[in-house]
């Protein structure tokens, strides 16, 4: 019976793979550690501290812009439009701020009777996007009929008055909201992932796609208005002290009123823009133990990505309180 041989070298080169695949395995289990800290530390600071001071200085901005409109007059569209506007941000600050104070509930170990935080997070993120909608939609109707006005200001006077306006808003947030509450409905309280796979990508989809809808109309909208604004002022310029130039200065007062909402929009947003438009590039799913155990052959190049694949998954699932898989 012939007994196979073995060289040293090959047991060699066998215990020099297995020791590699154990230090990188260690190292790259202390980065995640460290980077599992600094991603702690960040989000307590934000959610804790800094979400909740913004949270109320919204309130208070919100609450007072809502009555300087209130004052002004509602029969202007513009002021009507901003004014819903207002409203709208300040409700999404209370959710906000009732979300980060159930965070620090639960950070803490308060717990209530029949309240899963699980399931809260996940409402109030869900109810948080009804506002969120709303102000979208209305600061793209403030875009477009802006841009209107300023390539077409006779006919916009005329059909596009302030009570079609507000139509068009309620018309459009009805169909939003009415998309949010059926996927509402599918919430199950009993469960920590309280949203169905199905429920949550339908969520995802119709979020993405209403914002990044508007972050295209809003930015188009910011060029034309722009292109107005510079023409406005060579008009200015050839038509100094004719009773035109009073209409030009409240036309240019009006246009970089709505020019500075539709710029503090697009700063606000470019960072959900662009993930949504990259996010497909991330396997969430990932898992870099099961992949490291299984070969020994991988190259630090497939470690790093699938590291930072997980660690991305499980900053979302435990400090998000969401499932993404």
């Amino acid at each position: 019976m012939d007994v196979p041989s073995v060289s040293l070298s090959d047991e060699a080169s066998r215990y020099g793979n297995m020791s590699n695949v154990s230090d990188s395995l260690c190292i790259i289990s202390n980065a995640e550690q460290a980077l599992e800290l600094r991603l702690r530390n960040f989000v307590l600071v934000t959610r804790v501290i800094i979400c909740p001071l913004l949270c109320v200085w919204s309130i208070l901005s919100g609450v007072v812009n809502s009555i300087a409109f209130c004052k002004i007059g509602l029969s202007d569209g513009v002021n009507q439009n901003l004014l819903i506007l207002s409203v709208a941000d300040t409700v999404q600050a209370i959710i906000a701020l009732v979300n980060s104070v159930c965070y620090t509930f639960q950070l803490l170990h308060i717990d209530f009777e029949g309240v899963t935080f699980h399931a809260l997070h996940v409402a109030l993120a869900v109810i948080y996007s009804l506002p969120l909608g709303v102000s979208i939609i209305t600061t793209t109707v403030i875009a477009v009929v802006r841009c209107c006005c300023v390539t077409m200001p006779f006919t916009v006077q005329k059909n596009l008055t302030a009570r079609r306006q507000l139509a068009a808003i309620m018309i459009l947030c009805s169909f939003y909201i009415v998309a949010i509450f059926s996927i509402l409905l599918q919430l199950r309280p009993q469960d920590c992932r309280v949203l169905s796979g199905a429920a949550w990508s339908t969520w995802l989809k119709l979020t993405s796609a209403v914002t990044v809808s508007a972050f295209i109309v809003i930015i188009v909208s910011q060029i034309i208005l722009i292109h107005a604004l510079r023409k406005s002022s060579k008009f200015q310029l050839r038509t100094a002290g004719s009773t035109s130039e009073d209409r030009s200065v409240r036309d240019r007062r009006v246009i970089k009123g709505i020019l500075q909402v539709l710029i503090i929009f697009a700063v606000c947003n470019i960072l959900i823009i662009f993930v949504t438009l990259f996010k497909k590039n991330v396997n969430f799913t990932a898992q870099f133990c099961s992949e490291a155990e299984e070969s020994s052959g991988l190259k630090n190049s497939k470690r790093r990505k699938s590291f930072k694949q997980s660690t991305i998954r499980f900053w979302i699932e435990k400090y998000g309180g969401f499932n993404w898989s």
